[in-house]
C-alpha cells in the first residue's frame, strides 16, 4: 500500500527541482496526461514492473487499528483503476526512519498520478487541489512575490501555508559567488599589469618623438600646438583599440561562455540564457578612466621635454 500524488506536471515538482528524486527512465506526467502514473525504481525493482505495464490502483488511507497495527480503512473491495506506467524515478537520499514507518509513508511507495485518478478514486475532487506550486524566473523577486501573495486576503490562509523553495539557487548562487569574485581579482590584476605596460609604452613611444618636438618648436610651432596635436593623435587610436575590443568581446563573449559553462547542469536546468556581453555604457567609464591614464602620461612625458628650447633639444639628441 503506497500513497499516491495527483499531479497536472511532475516535472515542477520541488521534489524533481531539488533533485531528491530524479526521473531514471520514460518521463513526466503532464497536464493532458490521463491514467498514468510513476513509480519508484525500488517499487519498479521489487514488483517486476516497467515502462508501458498497466496496474490497479485502489483508494487507500492509512489508520490504525485496535492493535496499534496500520490499516487501510478505506473500502477497497471495488474494482481498480487502471494506470499506465510512463515514468520510473531514483531515490536520491535515504529516508530516515523509513522502518518505523507505515507503507505508505515510505518515500519508494510513492506514487504520482495524474489528477483524473485522484478524482476516480475518490481521493480528491474535480478543480479541487490540496497545493499549488508557482515557479519563479527571478529568484531574486521570490521574497517580493511571497509578500504580495500573503496579502490577498480571501485566499484563506486559515487552510494554506506559503513555502517556498529554492533549491538549486541556493546551492549554485555562493559557487557562482566565489568564482565571480576570482574572476574580479583577475580582471583587476590583469587591468593594472596592462596599464602599466600602455604607460611604459606610451613613454616609449612619446621618447621617441623628441626629435620631432625639437623641429616644431624650431619652425615656430606653438607648445600647445605640439601638445594638442599628440594627445589628439593618442585619443583616436585609443579610441578606434576601444572600438575594435568591445567589437572582439562582443563575439567571444558567447562562445567562451558556452565553452565554460557547458559542463555545469545545475546552470542548464535553471532555464536556457544566452550570455551576452556587457552594454557600452558599463564599459564606458573603463575606457574613460584609461585614456585619462594614457593622454596622462603623454602629456607628462612631453612636458619633460618640451619645456626646452629648440636648440637644448636637437642637441641633446645629437
Amino acid at each position: 500500500m503506497g500513497s499516491i500524488l495527483g499531479v497536472n506536471d511532475s516535472s515542477l515538482l520541488s521534489d524533481f527541482n531539488n533533485h531528491i528524486f530524479s526521473l531514471v527512465e520514460g518521463r513526466h506526467i503532464l497536464s493532458e496526461d490521463k491514467k498514468v502514473l510513476m513509480i519508484s525504481e525500488t517499487l519498479a525493482m521489487e514488483n517486476n514492473l516497467t515502462i508501458g505495464d498497466t496496474v490497479e490502483l485502489r483508494p487507500a488511507e492509512v489508520g490504525v487499528n485496535e492493535a496499534y497495527m496500520f490499516i487501510n480503512i478505506m473500502d477497497d473491495s471495488g474494482p481498480g483503476i487502471p494506470a499506465k506506467i510512463i515514468g520510473i524515478f531514483a531515490e536520491n537520499e535515504v529516508q530516515i526512519g523509513a522502518f518505523i514507518r507505515p507503507a505508505a509513508g515510505i518515500v519508494a511507495n510513492q506514487l504520482f498520478a495524474d489528477h483524473s485518478i485522484m478524482t476516480s478514486l475518490g481521493l480528491a475532487n474535480q478543480g479541487q487541489y490540496e497545493a499549488v506550486t508557482f515557479h519563479v524566473q527571478d529568484p531574486s523577486e521570490l521574497p517580493r512575490i511571497i509578500y504580495e501573495l500573503g496579502q490577498i486576503e480571501d485566499m484563506g490562509w486559515e487552510y494554506f501555508l506559503i513555502q517556498h523553495s529554492d533549491g538549486d539557487y541556493t546551492r549554485i548562487s555562493g559557487d557562482l559567488q566565489t568564482v565571480q569574485n576570482l574572476i574580479m581579482i583577475l580582471l583587476i590584476a590583469i587591468g593594472i599589469v596592462s596599464t602599466i605596460i600602455l604607460t611604459l609604452i606610451v613613454i616609449l613611444r612619446m621618447r621617441g618623438r623628441i626629435h620631432e618636438v625639437g623641429i616644431l618648436l624650431s619652425v615656430g610651432i606653438s607648445k600647445k600646438q605640439i601638445w594638442r596635436v599628440f594627445l589628439l593623435e593618442i585619443a583616436i587610436i585609443a579610441m578606434l583599440s576601444f572600438a575594435v575590443s568591445y567589437a572582439t568581446a562582443s563575439l567571444a563573449v558567447p562562445a567562451l561562455s558556452q565553452g565554460l559553462f557547458a559542463g555545469l547542469p545545475a546552470l542548464s536546468e535553471l532555464g536556457q540564457h544566452e550570455f551576452q556581453p556587457m552594454p557600452l555604457a558599463a564599459y564606458s567609464p573603463v575606457y574613460l578612466l584609461i585614456l585619462l591614464i594614457i593622454l596622462s602620461t603623454a602629456y607628462i612625458t612631453t612636458s619633460m621635454t618640451i619645456r626646452l628650447k629648440p636648440k637644448q633639444i636637437l642637441t641633446k639628441m645629437s
